[in-house]
This record gives C-alpha cells, structure tokens and sequence, in this order.
C-alpha cells in the first residue's frame, strides 16, 4: 500500500508589495499564545495569497481587490480564506504540540531546503520569486510554513488511521460509485458518420486494412473538429459526454473499435485508446487516479477530527489586520444568525464620526462593504417606489368613473370585465390589476395615500442617499480607478452633473468606443447579435446605448442649471463624437443618416459657446460643413 500523499507546493510569479508584522494570532482561552508558531506574519500569508493569484493569473483571472465576481472572489476574500486556513493550520499544530506529534525542526528544514533548493539553483526563478516574494528567505519561509503544516497533518493522519490499508479499502468500497464516475478516465477517437449503412461499411475497410482509422476520419468523419487529428477527442471522465457514447466507450477494449454508436448527433464508430479504470482497489492502485483518491481519504478522515477538534477546544484566535478583521466580524455575525440591518448600523457608527463625517482612519474596505450593504437595504425602498409610482400611473389611466370605487368594487369591477383583445380592455384590466395587487402588498390606495407613502419613501431614499454618497465618494477618491467604485459614486451621489458625466464618459469609453473605432470589432459583434434580432443589431448595438447616454447627458448636465459651461461642452462635444463615429460605420443608409444627423444637431449647441469665447466659429463651421457633405452623399446615393 503507497505513503500517505505528500503534496508539493508550486511556484507561480505574481508580484505584489509585502507588509510585515504581526496578522493575526491563535488564542487559548481568548488570550493570544506568546510563541510565534502561533502567529501569521502578513509577509507569509501576502506569499500564500501571491500562490492563489498566480492561479488565477494563469487562467486569464484578474481579481478585484474589493469586489468579487460571478466567478472569481475579490483579493480580500481570497487573503482572508487563506487566512483562515493558516489559523487551522494552527490550531492543529497546537493539538500536535500537546501530544507528542509536532514534526522536529531538523525534519521541517530539511523539506523546506529539497522544495527550495531547485528554485534557488535556477537564477531565472531567483529573480521571479524576489519580484513575487520580495525575496528568496520571504519564500523559504512560505515553503517552510507549508512543510510544517503538512508534516503536522500526516503525523496526526498517522494516529487516525492506524490501519491504512484496511481504512482506505473500507473508504473505496463505500464511496466506490463516486470514486468510479469521479476518477475514470477514456482517452479515444472516432469517426461520426450520418446513417448506420455508411458506418457499418466504413469500419468493415478500417477492419480490413483498406483504410487506417486516422485516414477514414479525416477523410469521411462529419465532426470537423476531431477530423482534423485523425478522430482523436482526448480524455474524458463519466458525465462528460452524451451517454450512449460514454456507455459504448467504457465498456471498450482498447484498440478495439466498436460501433455504429447511435446518439442525438449521428453514428459513431470508437476506438479506445487508453482507459484508466477499476473496480477493486488493488486495480486503483495501478492507475495514476490513486494518488486523488487517497487525498480526497485522507481529507475525508482529517477534516472530520478536526472540525469535531475545533469546535470543541478552548482555542480561538483574533485578528489584527483592521480590514480582514471587518470581514471576520462580517462573516461570523452571518453564521450567528444577526440581523444585517444589525451589523449595518454598528458598520455606520464605525465609518462616521459625531459631527457626521467620514472618520480618518476609515479603511477602504469599511466603505466597499458598506456600500454593499447598502445596495442590499436600500433596494426595498427603491422597489417601492417603483411600485408606488406605478399605482399612480395605473390610476391615472383609468376611467372616472372607476377611479373613485371602493377596493372591494374595483376587485369585482375587474372580475366582471369580460376577457378581450381589444386594447382599451387589456388596458383597463391590467391597470386595475396592477392598483389591486399592489395595493394589498403596500397597504395604500387613494391617490393622496399612495402621495404620502411615495413622499415618506423619497425622503427615507433622500436621506440616505445623502449620508451613503458621502462613503461613495470616499471610496472613489481612494480607488480613482476603479469602475466600481466610480458606479457607487454615479448611485449614490444624486445626478451630480460632473459625476454623472464622468460615468457616462467612462462608460462610453470602455463599452461604446471601441466598437465605434474599430470596424472589424464592430462587424464581429453586428454577426452574433444579428442571429438573434437580424435587422436591429446594429440599432441593439449602437443607437439604442449611445441614445441611452445621450438621455442621461442631456438631462443631467447640458440642461442642468448646475452643470459648469465648461462640463456641458465636454458632453456636447462627446456626443458629437460619438455620432459622428457612428455615422461612419458599415451599416444601413438611413441609420448613417440619423446618426451624422444627430452629431449634426449637436454642433448648433456650440454657437453658445462661441460667444463665451470657448469654442472657435471656424471649428463649428467645418463640423458642419463635414456633417452636411456626409448627410447630402447618403442622400443622394441611387
């Protein structure tokens, strides 16, 4: 029976700036432990989170220091895992003190030196892990702090299980379905032809040596996509592909080819290369899946002891790091069952001095997750108000008649109205479903009660609008950069016209620009979208964005009283831009014309400009004259 699994740690290169000091400590009885095993140096644990990076890294992922993604975590979630991870580690280490089984340093050393050794010959890797590590004894520490954990782990491993071989025969026929459709593995090749007839013949010419396999794929195959290397799909696990296929491939002898394979997609003809299956365990052990299966054991057992150690032991710990601590305090307020609302508030008086402003010694992560939550709690307020709004345009519309009925009358009036496709009853009945149904959820119905509740729910959104953009806006001048950051200024800070237009400009920068500059990106989107709405791509694409910025510019800044001349040119001349650009793009004729219309539109603004001594009168007139000579070709185009 093989060792226990001993992983090694992998190096990958992702620079970042190391703090040091003291991050957090275990605690025995809610006082820290004074040996510095008991700690995690912000050094080692900035190494472990520059491994997790690098993961990410090599997979394309940038994360966010602060926000988290549909599928990535932010930084700070990740740093305060692998944070809590450490802590175990020590937590372990403890017990491993108490009874006998903390590895000797000797032992610890003599790892750290065989993983490090190879790394350090190589003065390539040398250079990566100072520009990763801040230098090599940072790494050697990280490597250090790994081995001990690891060596700890076994040798506790060691007292769970004092029978391995019986233990993980145990483990493997209990869990054997899962192991089997986790762990086996299928490399092969086929052949997918259209009919039965066309396959059967096919594999009798295979068979007889007329054709090789390879050949015949490449020549007849219907799946370009493997044709192309001879049939070859690669390896694949149970549930990866259509069943039928699976079914036929696990069964197979390797070198063998079986088929015709009937599935939804035609008729295959398989051969197996390789297979790495089992069914016993002196089988598992011939097959390079051992090695998974023994970890997911020994993980199984540990974590078992471990949690049922934790939660039973005097052992705590506490952290120091202002924001990760936050974020503890965050999570364990979750498991506790507290109230959000709850935390929020203790959040607020933390972030807020008396007089009402932003404390000093606010850390950025305080704002990220304060606006966060207010996101969260806000959003009640603002679907009420929706709705609110919407029984006052549903009363508006109805008749007078109606419009004075009790809710017991309206109810039956709508229970009476006969079902029709007549517009003007649709009408009638969705409104009045719409004063009903709303109504029952909000508890108003009168026009002057629906007046009062919107008014109480606007001034509730006013006010705290007004203390929530204030962390708005700290935020964004700590994270000037940030996109997020720049989206909760945008939310929070009540159309202020020069936030308003730095998001809009940002906005179109990143998302509308580039389609306007680049014809062949342009195109390339224009033929996906147009599978789905044909004709209205590039309306989808482009009118419909750059008339949503046009909206959102026109009202809030360049009809905006409070809005500089100098902001308000800003916007015109983007919007110029942004048509001009448009209308210069490879699509309908009449669009072209609307958008070099529109730019067009925009440059009769600047005469104002002209007389502030903003803008030059030559500037205007050759936009124009541009504009016009663009517009007057289209037009007169057969």
């Amino acid at each position: 029976m093989k060792r226990f699994v001993f992983l090694s740690l992998f190096l990958i290169t992702f620079a970042l700036t190391f703090a040091s000091g003291e991050v957090a400590s275990i605690t025995l009885n809610g006082t820290p432990l004074s040996d510095t095993y008991y700690q995690v140096n912000a050094d080692v644990l900035q190494g472990y989170l520059n491994d997790a990076l690098g993961s990410y890294q090599q997979q394309g992922i940038s994360l966010d220091p602060y926000f988290s993604s549909q599928n990535a975590p932010s930084q700070i979630e990740l740093k305060y895992n692998i944070l809590k991870n450490l802590l175990d580690d020590k937590i372990a280490g403890y017990y491993a003190q108490e009874n006998g089984l903390f590895p000797e340093e000797e032992e610890v050393f003599v790892y750290t030196d065989q993983i490090t050794a190879s790394y350090f010959s190589n003065p390539q890797y040398v250079y990566q892990i100072e520009m990763s590590y801040g230098s090599t004894e940072t790494f050697w520490r990280v490597i250090e702090s790994y081995v001990r954990s690891e060596l700890i782990k076994q040798n506790i491993l060691k007292t769970l299980v004092t029978d391995y071989p019986a233990s993980f025969t145990e483990y493997f026929e209990a869990n054997k379905a899962d192991i089997k459709n986790k762990y086996e593995k299928v490399s092969a090749s086929h052949i997918l032809l259209s009919s039965e007839a066309s396959a059967t013949e096919l594999k009798k010419l295979i068979e007889n040596g007329s054709l090789t396999f390879e050949d015949a794929a490449k020549k007849y195959s219907i799946d370009t996509g493997s044709a192309q290397n001879g049939g070859s799909i690669g390896e694949f696990s149970r549930g990866e592909l259509v069943k039928e296929f699976e079914d036929a491939s696990f069964a197979a002898t390797p070198g063998e080819i079986v088929g015709p394979v009937e599935t939804e997609y035609g008729y295959h003809l398989i051969r197996v290369d390789s297979k790495s299956t089992f069914d016993s365990v002196e089988e598992l052990l011939t097959t390079n899946a051992y090695t998974n299966v023994a970890r997911d054991f020994q993980n199984k057992v540990y974590l078992g002891w471990f949690n049922n150690y934790k939660a039973n032991s005097p052992l705590g710990y506490v952290i120091y790091d202002p924001e990760l601590d936050l974020l503890d305090r965050l999570m364990k307020s979750q498991v506790s069952g507290e109230d959000i609302e709850d935390f929020y508030a203790r959040l607020e008086k933390e972030l807020f001095d008396s007089s009402g402003e932003i404390k000093e010694d606010t850390t950025t992560f305080a704002a990220v997750l304060y606006l966060m939550i207010s996101d969260s709690l806000m959003q009640p307020t603002l679907d009420n108000l929706q709705k609110l709004q919407a029984m006052l345009d549903a009363r508006k519309n109805l008749p007078e008649d109606i419009k004075t009925l009790s809710p017991e009358d309206m109810q039956k009036s709508l229970e009476e109205t006969p079902d029709s496709t007549d517009n003007k009853v649709l009408e009638l009945k969705n409104n009045l479903s719409t004063l009903i149904d709303l109504s029952k959820e909000l508890g108003v119905f009168s026009e002057e009660e629906i007046n009062a509740r919107l008014a109480e729910e606007q001034t509730y959104k006013d006010k705290r609008y007004s203390v929530i953009g204030k962390v708005a806006g700290f935020l964004y001048h700590r994270m000037p950069d940030s996109d997020k950051a720049l989206e909760y200024l945008n939310k929070y800070s009540g159309n202020d016209p020069e936030v308003v237009f730095l998001y809009t400009s940002k906005q179109y920068e990143n998302e509308l620009k580039p389609m306007l500059e680049s014809e062949e990106l342009f195109q390339n989107y224009l033929n996906y979208y147009e599978q789905y709405v044909g004709d209205k791509a590039a309306e989808m694409l482009i009118k419909y964005p750059l008339t949503s910025i046009e909206n959102r510019l026109k009202e809030n800044v360049i009809k905006n009283d409070k809005a500089s001349d100098e902001l308000k040119l800003k916007s015109i001349r983007l919007l110029i831009e942004a048509y001009n650009k448009a209308g210069k793009l490879s699509i309908d004729k009449n669009l072209k014309i609307d958008f070099f219309s529109g730019a067009l539109a925009y440059t009769y603004y600047l005469d104002d400009y002209v007389d502030m001594g903003l803008v030059e009168e030559s500037e205007v007139d050759a936009l124009v004259d541009e504009l016009m000579n663009e517009i007057n070709a289209l037009e007169n185009e057969e």
